[in-house]
């Protein structure tokens, strides 16, 4: 596609924007339910975060399986089934009254998910080069966040009847699923070449530094989103501020709309100055937002770190799935987009538990729920001044190649 070709006529971007929507709705419209959904099926503070790791598990151990089966098979073939999963998985937890059926259920859904937001990034891959590539990232990160903006809203507005009313939203997969199947286009894949060549070809590209040091920023990334801020931060409100579900979809809400705001940027930020420091620089805004919110009294004034946060995360996000797009060619690209999906499903798994564990170490006893934003704000400085500092060589790995 020319440079000057609008790409938002392209039919695979636009199903990877409703991809990658129904992707995040497995965690973002809920969110602002969770304290309400303790409340009703009386699970403890430290359990909450089941509910989340529950869905993003299964894309942690298996995303890579979705990534081989599309290079090999078609981006098609996994997609269709994994949006129907999905779609009844998700409708099917509205009907239960059981804290043990419904993580039964979200289990089920996060195997629907598994494929969902990194097969969008692969078809973005697949179908742009050069700087629209970069745009076209930007676009479906924007489209991210205002997925993750728009859905607490509407979680935490349904949360007002009950809640498990959100649920019924995923039934919108199924509409997705029927756009994939009638208008999707698909590259050309090798797919005579033998499974274990395959596979050593992959492993390559995904061992390089510059892979390994995108990982490692991935994992990272959807800790501290995933625990500090979808987790805690709606029961830090709810615990010290007495908010209801809608006010903390509001604030997140806020956050990922200032989040795909500036995801429109990517493209130009990506001409002048290189990933590295985009993403450098997104984690130690991260780290000025969460420290900012344990030294807050006033509910509204909560607005100024998810702002922060939300700028830091629409520079971090396009930088990180441009740069995992151009980790390989594209008959391996579904395996390295999925296996980068692994990473962020690996730091949506790990940052409740984590940040829950540092809740009952030191934060009940001394801290209170401050300490989880203290830890985390740790965690992405670090990160940030890492990133920035430490020199990654990029290196083309020596592999027997089928094209």
């Amino acid at each position: 596609m020319g440079e000057n070709t609008s790409i938002y006529r392209n039919p695979n971007l636009l199903i990877s924007f409703g991809v990658t929507l129904m992707g995040i709705m497995g965690v973002s419209l809920i969110a602002p339910t969770l304290p309400n959904m303790a409340n009703a099926l009386h699970i403890p503070k430290e359990s909450v975060g089941l509910v989340i790791t529950a869905f993003t598990l299964p894309g942690a151990v298996l995303a890579i399986f979705a990534g081989v089966l599309a290079d090999k098979y078609g981006r098609k073939r996994v997609l269709i089934p994994s949006l129907i999963l999905f779609a009844i998985s998700g409708v099917a937890a509205f009907f239960v009254d059981r804290f043990s059926d419904l993580i039964f259920l979200r289990v089920l859904q996060g195997l629907g998910a598994t494929a969902l937001v990194s097969l969008g990034t692969v078809l973005i891959g697949d179908t742009f080069t050069g700087i629209n590539r970069a745009r076209a990232m930007g676009a479906n990160a924007s489209i991210l966040s205002l997925g993750t903006g728009l859905f607490p809203f509407f979680g935490g507005a349904l949360a007002l009847l009950s809640w498990n009313y959100p649920y019924l939203l995923f039934l919108l997969a199924i509409p997705i699923a029927l756009i994939t199947w009638l208008y999707i286009k698909e590259p050309e894949l090798e797919k005579d070449t033998k499974m274990l060549e395959y596979l050593s070809s992959a492993l390559a590209y995904m061992k390089t530094p510059r892979a390994l040091s995108t990982f490692t920023a991935g994992i990272v990334t959807f800790i501290v989103l995933y625990g500090a801020v979808l987790t805690y931060f709606g029961i830090l409100l709810a615990d010290l501020f007495y908010v209801k579900p809608f006010i903390i979809g509001v604030f997140l809400g806020i956050m990922s709309l200032t989040t795909a705001a500036f995801s429109t940027l990517a493209g130009r930020l990506a001409a002048k100055t290189s990933k590295r420091n985009i993403i450098g620089t997104g984690f130690l805004l991260y780290g000025i937002g969460l420290i900012i919110v344990p030294l807050i009294k006033s509910v509204w004034l909560f607005l100024v770190p998810m702002v922060i946060f939300g700028i830091g995360h629409g520079l971090n996000v396009p930088a990180l799935q441009t740069i995992t797009a151009e980790l390989a060619p594209t008959q391996y690209r579904g395996a390295m987009v999925s296996l980068f999906g692994i990473m962020i499903r690996a730091g949506m798994t790990i940052g409740p538990a984590l940040l829950g564990l540092v809740y009952s170490l030191v934060g009940d006893k001394l801290l209170g729920l401050h300490a989880v934003f203290y830890a985390s704000a740790v965690l992405a400085i670090t990160t940030g001044f890492v990133g920035m500092i430490l020199p990654i060589k990029s290196r083309e790995p020596v592999t027997r190649r089928t094209y």
